[in-house]
C-alpha cells in the first residue's frame, strides 16, 4: 500500500501527520482504500483520546456547587449535637476538634455523608456511621475526581475504610490537657516551669482577648507577625489550621496574645473554642523569631489557665 520501504520513521511520520490533521483526505504515500481511511482513523482516535484526558483533568473543577446556608447550618446542627454526647467538660489544647467552626466544606449527596466529609474530629466516628455514610461519600468523591483522606480514624471503624479500598496509616497521637488535673509542681514537668518563671521575670506578659476585644491596630500587627513568621514560605498551617485569623467571632474563637517588655506583641495562640465540648483547639501560633525559649509553652501555660477557670480542656 506505500510507494516507499516500511521504515519505522516513515510510519511514525505517516501517523503522526494522520493525527495532526494534515492528510486527512488522504495520504500521498499510501493507496488505495487504506490510503483513505487510515488518516481519518487517526484523527478520530486522537481527537477522542485528547478528548477523555481533557474530562478526566478537569474532574475535580468541573463539579460546580454554590454552598447554600442551610448546609453549613445542618452540618453545624450535626457536629454540635455529636459534641454534646461526647464530650465532657474540660479545657484542652487541642487540634482540630469537632466543632462548629469547621472549614468550609464541600457539598454532599446526603446528610450523612455532608458531616462525615467536613468535620474534623478528634474523637472518632462510630463504626456503624461510618458504614452507612462513607459508601455514598466515596461514590460522591470518586466521580469527581477527588481524593479523600479520613484523619484521626478509630481501629473499630478500619474494617469499614479497608473494605472501600482505603489503607490505614499511623501518624501521631492527639495532645489534649485537662485543666482540672494540670500542674506545674513535679519533677517531670520542670523544664515548663521554668520557662514560665523565666519569661515573667523577663517582663513577658500575656492576655487571653476575644475578637472584638482587638482593635485595628492590634489586629494588624498580629498579622504582621503572622506574615514575619511565615516569612517566604508559603501558608501551609497545622492540620488543625482554621481558613483566617478573623473569620470566626467571640462564640468561636480566642486569642492569647503575648507582649514583651517593652509592649510590643512578640507572640500568640490562636483557638477554636467548641462551646459543646468545653474545649479550644488551636488553630496556629505564630511568634517572633527572636523570643525566648520556651515562650510558646508559657503561652500554653496561660491558656490553660484561663480555660481552668471557665471549665475547658486545650488541645493541639
Amino acid at each position: 500500500m506505500a510507494d516507499q520501504p516500511f521504515t519505522l520513521g516513515f510510519a511514525l511520520r505517516e501517523t503522526g501527520r494522520a493525527a495532526a490533521g494534515i492528510n486527512t483526505g488522504g495520504s500521498g504515500h499510501l493507496s488505495g482504500a487504506f490510503g483513505e481511511w487510515f488518516p481519518l482513523s487517526v484523527l478520530l482516535l486522537t481527537v477522542c483520546g485528547a478528548g477523555l484526558l481533557l474530562v478526566a483533568w478537569l474532574a475535580p473543577w468541573r463539579y460546580r456547587h454554590a454552598l447554600q446556608v442551610h448546609h453549613r447550618r445542618l452540618t453545624r446542627d450535626l457536629v454540635a449535637v455529636w459534641e454534646s454526647t461526647r464530650w465532657r467538660p474540660s479545657f484542652c489544647v487541642a487540634t482540630s476538634r469537632t466543632s462548629s467552626t469547621t472549614r468550609k466544606p464541600r457539598s454532599s449527596p446526603t446528610r450523612s455523608s455532608a458531616a462525615w466529609q467536613s468535620c474534623r474530629a478528634t474523637r472518632s466516628v462510630p463504626a456503624s456511621a461510618s458504614a452507612s455514610s462513607s459508601a455514598p461519600f466515596l461514590l460522591f468523591a470518586h466521580a469527581r475526581g477527588w481524593r479523600v483522606a479520613i484523619l484521626g480514624a478509630s481501629e473499630g471503624a478500619l474494617d469499614v475504610y479497608r473494605a472501600h479500598g482505603l489503607h490505614a496509616l499511623y501518624h501521631g497521637d492527639e495532645a489534649v490537657v485537662d485543666t482540672a488535673t494540670f500542674s506545674l509542681e513535679g519533677r517531670p514537668i520542670r523544664k515548663v516551669r521554668q520557662s514560665v518563671h523565666r519569661l515573667e521575670r523577663a517582663g513577658y506578659t500575656a492576655a487571653a482577648v476575644r475578637p472584638s476585644e482587638i482593635d485595628q491596630s492590634l489586629r494588624d500587627e498580629l498579622e504582621d507577625l503572622a506574615r514575619s513568621w511565615r516569612g517566604a514560605q508559603p501558608e501551609r498551617g497545622f492540620v488543625m489550621a482554621l481558613d483566617t485569623l478573623f473569620r470566626l467571632d467571640d462564640d468561636h474563637a480566642l486569642f492569647v496574645v503575648g507582649r514583651a517588655p517593652d509592649g510590643s506583641v512578640a507572640g500568640f495562640l490562636h483557638f477554636a473554642v467548641c462551646r459543646c465540648g468545653s474545649a479550644l483547639s488551636l488553630s496556629s501560633m505564630p511568634r517572633l523569631r527572636t523570643t525566648p525559649n520556651g515562650f510558646n509553652e508559657w503561652l500554653v501555660c496561660v491558656a490553660i489557665e484561663w480555660a481552668r477557670t471557665r471549665g475547658s480542656s486545650v488541645s493541639r
